[in-house]
Formats: structure tokens, C-alpha cells, sequence
């Protein structure tokens, strides 16, 4: 009973722990529905506030109201909102107070790239105040952090910004008033001359970061829509850029570049797309003299490489297409936006074929399964096949084998989403075609089979089984390849410099 009266004021509605509003308390519900027992409400609630809400930089004196309304705020607002969630609940939580040392490789990179923020950010102090929360459960307090999303962090990793936090290595103590000391430390911020425009550089800085590491953990777009993705970041750091020197503003444009191809080494357009627009930009830059025309120059390049990739994925399906007729039967692994773009238009020309698609099992997902659906929502029914049955299926049947493309090696290898070269050596056992639908962008001319580190959940598919490569140019054999490459060495040059 003693224990349970000590515990009330940790179950309690504040200002700013504000779970009684109706909108508050109708997430909540949304987001613990189906959990019965404490644990599993908790976990909920830890999940959400991690990964559905993004960190950025603003005002401490933030309500739970307002950051579910906005998805983002400071540490003090996240951790108050997973607080406000257990107690909602009857789960006893309170905000924590820890003292941790600031991140210095972040702040320089800051510095760095919005030279005006220096003096500001050299004023900071060594240490920050770090709001973290304690859940009562299970007759002891807990003690979490909920602060950084996972593809912040993995966009930090990247740059080589420190992710790990010890918290059983520096003082923490409870925040006894929370709404008392939150309006104190508003009041007392450290940063009030030029607040705005220093939370706005802060904020783009860890934007571009973000975007960075979601690329690292994007599972489900393919290689080209990756690469866009990518191009749209440069773009977001071309117009949010402070430098004041085209020389310095070139330099930051590559390394923001450089960072976006070591997301996923094994994706080559990624690389070729970053390397043909930061080309473009620093060709032009050798002979612009005003910045904010090099900046407009740098956003309208990021733009038509967008457009121009999207329209070579269409291309690229267009013209294998017409490798298809009625009566086909089409098979295929993992998961390629190319491909879906092939089968749109197979649809669009109402030709009836079979389709198989292996589950392509890696880890927890069956990225055949997401094709599947694709395919479903075109109006094609696919039926899955388990990936050791591949062979079988093909076993002297007809058919047409059709997969995209991660990245075409300089020696024509294909580099590929598993069970890739499983399916060649079926077509081959069964003397059907194989061809691989991708963009010339995902010709790589650096790099050979024998170079390459596979990522985890890749296949490296040998020339001699690929019948042949269709691009936005046509049907290309894999011999043929050589001519393509020489293209694109001149714009990979530019992230070597």
C-alpha cells in the first residue's frame, strides 16, 4: 500500500504530460491494440517513440500533444510522450535527467557546413542535459532512451559521428517537477540570439543525415529507386547549403555524395547517379562565378536525374516487353521496380501470361512476397514457389526467365538479390532464357567479380548463364557490356578526387 501511494504521482496528467487530451488518448489506444499485459503495452510504446518519431533539434517546452501531432521533437518532448503513454496505462514513468558529453564530430560537422553557426556552436558547453525516462515494471524501474531513430543512427555511423551511449557511466537523477524545470530550462537555453536560423542549420544537417542512413536500412525499394532517393538528398543538401564559396560548396556536395555511395556498396546506381550529378555540378562551377546561381544550377541537375533514371527504368521495360507474348510463362526472384514497370506493361497490353516468383527468403522477409503483391495489384496473379523448389518447377517446362538488377560488373557479372543464381542455373539446366532488365546506370566500370564484397542476401551471376541485358538502349549482350562502361568512368572519377 506504502509502495503504491509513493507511485500515484508517477501515474499523474501534467501540462506537458498531457495523455487525458481525447487525441492523445486515441493514439494511444491505436497503438497498443490487440497488447493485453504491461510488458508488451511498454514495448509498443518504446517502438513507437523510437522509430515513428524523429529527433530534431526546437524548443524543450514541447507537449505530448503536439510532438504525436508533428512525428518529431527534442529529446525532452519524445521521452515526455513515451512517459505519457505508460501512465495513460497505469504503468508508473518518469523523465530522467542525464548529463553526457556533447557530440563533438556532429557540432563540427555543423560548423562546417554552415560556417555561420561556428561562432555559436563554439559557445556550447563540453557537457549537455539529456532527458532520458525510468518505467516501473515488474517491481524495479527501468531505465531507456527513445532519442535517436535507427536511420539517424545509421546515417551518424556513416559519418563517423559516435552512436553509442553507456548511461550506467554518467549521472543521472530524476526531474521531481518536470513542467517546472522544462519552463526553467526554456527560459535559460543556452542559444537565444539567432535561435532560428541556428535551429534550421542544426536541422538540415541531421535531415541529410536521416536520409543517409535511410538508405543503410531500406530494404524494400530496389537499387534505382534507392539511387533517386540518394539524388534527392544531394538535392536537399544543394539548397540547404550555407557555404558562401563555390569552391567550399563544391567540396561539401562531394562529401555529401561520397557518404551516399557507402550506404550500399553493392547498389551501382547509387554511385553512378551522385557521381553523374556532382560532375555536371563541379564542370559547371569551373565557370559560374555567382554561388546562388551554382545552387540553382546543383537543384535543377538533381531534378532532371531523377527524371531522366525514372524514364530509363520505363525504357528499360518497355523494350523487354516485347521479348513477352501471350501464353508466356514468366519466372522471376526478388523484388525489382524495373520489373514491375515490365509488368505494368504487359498488363497494359492485355497479354495473358503465367507467372512464378520465388519467395527469394532472406533473414525474416520473402522479397518475392512483396513482388507478389505488386503483381496482384496490376491484375496479375503470381504463384510463389519455395526457393529450394526452383529447379523443379523448371525442370523441362517452357519459359522465360526475367530478374533486375543491383549491379552489372565491369567483367558482366551480375550482382543480384538471392535466389538470383539459383534461377540461372535452373534456366540454364533447362535451356530457357535469362535476361536481366535494368538501366545502364547499374553498369559498374570500376569495379570486377573478383573485387566485390557481397552484402548479405546478394548473388554474383557468372556471364556465361545470362542470355542477355535489357536497357533503355535495347537488348545488350553481355560481351557488349565494355562499350557502356567507358561512359561512366569519366563521372566516377569525380568522387576519386
Amino acid at each position: 500500500m506504502f509502495q503504491d501511494k509513493i507511485l500515484e504521482k508517477y501515474l499523474k496528467p501534467t501540462k506537458y504530460c498531457n495523455f487525458d487530451n481525447p487525441s492523445v488518448k486515441q493514439k494511444i489506444e491505436e497503438i497498443i491494440l490487440g497488447v493485453k499485459d504491461d510488458r508488451g503495452k511498454s514495448r509498443r510504446f518504446l517502438e513507437y517513440c523510437k522509430n515513428d518519431i524523429d529527433f530534431f533539434y526546437g524548443n524543450w517546452d514541447e507537449e505530448m500533444l503536439e510532438v504525436l501531432e508533428n512525428g518529431r521533437g527534442m529529446c525532452s518532448g519524445k521521452t515526455i510522450t513515451v512517459v505519457g503513454m505508460h501512465r495513460c496505462v497505469g504503468i508508473p514513468a518518469r523523465p530522467m535527467l542525464a548529463e553526457l558529453p556533447a557530440e563533438n564530430r556532429f557540432w563540427e560537422l555543423v560548423s562546417k557546413w554552415n560556417p555561420r553557426l561556428a561562432p555559436i556552436i563554439a559557445k556550447l558547453p563540453p557537457t549537455r542535459h539529456h532527458v532520458v525516462l525510468e518505467i516501473y515494471l515488474d517491481g524495479k524501474w527501468e531505465l531507456h532512451d527513445t532519442t535517436r531513430e535507427p536511420p539517424l543512427e545509421a546515417g551518424m555511423k556513416i559519418y563517423g559521428i559516435p552512436t553509442e551511449r553507456d548511461l550506467s557511466q554518467v549521472k543521472i537523477t530524476e526531474i521531481s517537477d518536470y513542467d517546472e524545470w522544462i519552463e526553467q530550462r526554456q527560459t535559460g537555453r543556452k542559444v537565444k540570439e539567432g535561435r532560428e536560423e541556428f535551429l534550421k542549420g542544426t536541422n538540415n544537417v541531421l535531415q541529410i543525415i536521416r536520409e543517409t542512413g535511410e538508405l543503410v536500412l531500406d530494404r524494400e525499394s530496389g537499387a534505382s529507386e534507392l539511387a533517386r532517393k540518394a539524388i534527392y538528398t544531394l538535392k536537399n543538401a544543394a539548397e540547404w547549403g550555407e557555404l558562401e564559396v563555390i569552391s567550399e560548396f563544391t567540396d561539401y556536395l562531394k562529401e555529401v555524395g561520397k557518404k551516399l555511395t557507402e550506404t550500399r556498396p553493392n547498389m551501382t546506381p547509387i554511385t553512378n547517379l551522385v557521381a553523374r550529378a556532382l560532375y555536371e555540378i563541379i564542370e559547371k562551377s569551373k565557370e559560374e562565378k555567382e554561388l546562388e546561381l551554382l545552387k540553382k544550377f546543383a537543384i535543377s541537375v538533381a531534378d532532371e536525374t531523377i527524371k531522366s533514371s525514372a524514364e530509363a527504368v520505363s525504357q528499360a521495360a518497355r523494350h523487354a516487353n516485347k521479348l513477352i507474348e501471350s501464353g508466356d510463362r514468366i519466372v522471376t526472384c526478388s523484388s525489382s521496380s524495373t520489373l514491375n514497370k515490365l509488368f505494368e506493361y504487359v498488363k497494359g497490353e492485355k497479354k495473358e501470361i503465367e507467372v512464378l516468383v520465388a519467395e527469394s527468403k532472406f533473414g525474416n522477409k520473402k522479397y518475392g512476397e512483396i513482388t507478389a503483391e505488386k503483381l496482384k495489384s496490376y491484375g496479375i496473379e503470381a504463384k510463389l514457389i519455395p526457393d529450394p523448389a526452383i529447379r523443379h518447377n523448371l525442370y523441362k517446362s517452357k519459359g522465360k526467365i526475367f530478374v533486375g538488377a543491383d549491379s552489372i560488373l565491369s567483367d558482366s557479372y551480375l550482382v543480384n538479390g538471392w535466389p538470383t543464381y539459383w534461377l540461372a542455373l535452373a534456366a540454364k539446366d533447362s535451356n530457357l532464357p535469362f535476361y536481366v532488365v535494368c538501366e545502364t546506370t547499374k553498369f559498374n566500370p570500376k569495379l570486377r567479380s573478383k573485387e566485390i564484397e557481397l552484402e548479405e542476401g546478394f548473388d554474383l551471376i557468372p556471364q556465361e548463364l545470362i542470355t542477355g541485358i535489357v536497357t533503355e538502349r535495347g537488348l545488350v549482350k553481355p560481351l557488349e557490356v565494355n562499350e557502356y562502361m567507358k561512359k561512366m568512368e569519366k563521372y566516377v572519377k569525380i568522387l576519386e578526387i
